[in-house]
């Protein structure tokens, strides 16, 4: 049995039990990965013997690996009804408890066991999760030891349940690389993929190196806040090649911080939303001013139709507001979000949001967060 109250982790064996907040209330905005290991398998069965999900919303997402290529696949299930099940035909799977913003309930019991002979006895995954809000990723370290690799596939996730996840975020910094070629003529090298857990599976967010000439080896620059995840969830994936040099030069380094969301900037043009939403976050714990007033310029590529949510707000019910209207179809008349009127949606693909603020009362400021309508 595992992990009642632990928002992810590894797990290695044939059969047993996953545990997570079982008759328990879970948060919003929850994002657990498990990676479940079954070595000497070929087939992997889960059972969701018990669960109390909001029924629209919040799920486990499951995936696969492949081993060819050491990418997370793109065959997302979901599991989301008591007594559901679900057979894999692999030896290791990456299952996700997603919950929304929205209404939670409480956990689940999810049964798995496992059978057949593995078809790729030869392929060795090393597995890892971390559960710290600040910790550091290299290669090779005691956890991540160089030898043998051309059947080796690292992978490690981290997840951790926060009581304000709207108010953090995850960030990465990069440290140093080195990513070594399996030839000296070839383009294809030693790879480190970073993918963010979504409502349907996981995306790829950055690729190292991410090379188009052929060289010996690429050296990857440091950089900060390379990355930004909006849930305290990613996964790390190391594929290692077989070198016909002896000597494997690839090294790499990089780490994790759980940071507060700058909230105190009025106004300012947004970076295009590639994540599941975007959120303007402004004051949420201290003291607007009275006379404010501030625009913000939302980007959402390809969007029909932008969906704003207000999550949070302790603004003057009366006279201080936050305005929505369509960039590209400027009105009069813009939609007015308030605490009794917290949802709307305008015509994208880009949008204005305006907080204006009147000469007397004052209160504290507000999320507002959006996302492509579908």
């Amino acid at each position: 049995m595992c992990c009642l109250e632990e928002c992810g982790g590894v797990i290695i064996g044939d059969r047993g039990l996953i545990l997570y907040k079982s008759g328990l209330k879970y948060l919003n905005n929850e994002r657990c990965v498990w990676i479940l290991h079954s070595p000497n398998s070929r087939n992997i069965k889960l059972n969701l013997l018990e669960d109390r999900f909001e029924n629209c919303c919040d799920y486990l997402l499951v995936n696969t690996i492949d081993p060819e290529t050491g990418w997370i696949r793109n065959d997302t299930k979901k599991i989301k009804g008591e007594n559901e099940t679900l057979t894999v035909e692999e030896s290791l799977v990456v299952i996700v408890f997603y919950s929304d913003q929205y209404n939670s309930g409480n956990g689940f019991s999810l049964e798995f066991s496992s059978s057949g002979d593995n078809p790729d006895p030869e392929i060795n995954f090393i597995v890892k999760h971390f559960s710290e809000l600040n910790g550091a990723i290299e290669y090779p370290s005691s956890e991540w030891k160089e030898g043998g690799e051309s059947n080796k596939i690292y992978v490690v996730g981290f997840s951790k349940t926060v009581k304000f996840p709207e108010t953090h975020h995850t960030v990465i910094d990069w440290k140093h690389g080195i990513f070594q070629s399996s030839t000296t003529d070839s383009c294809v090298y030693d790879s480190l993929t970073l993918y963010e857990t979504f409502r349907n599976g996981w995306k790829a967010r950055a690729r190292f190196p991410n090379q188009t000439d052929c060289q010996p080896f690429v050296t990857v620059p440091p950089e900060t806040e390379i990355l930004s995840f909006s849930h305290h969830c990613f996964i790390g994936i190391f594929k290692p090649l077989s070198h016909k040099s002896k000597e494997n030069v690839t090294s790499f380094s990089f780490s994790y911080d759980n940071q507060r969301i700058a909230d105190s900037i009025c106004g300012g043009i947004l970076e295009p939303l590639e994540a599941e939403f975007g959120q303007i976050s402004y004051k949420i714990y201290t003291i607007y001013r009275n006379h404010e007033h501030c625009n913000w310029t939302v980007q959402v590529p390809q969007a029909k139709t932008i969906r704003f949510n207000l999550i949070q707000t302790g603004l003057e019910s009366c006279c201080d507001h936050i305005s929505v209207y369509s960039y590209n179809e400027p009105t009069d008349s813009p939609f007015k979000l308030k605490s009794d009127n917290r949802t709307v949606s305008v015509a994208g693909p880009n949008a204005t949001v305006t907080f204006k603020t009147d000469l007397s009362v004052t209160g504290v400021g507000f999320l507002l967060r959006y996302r492509k309508e579908t």
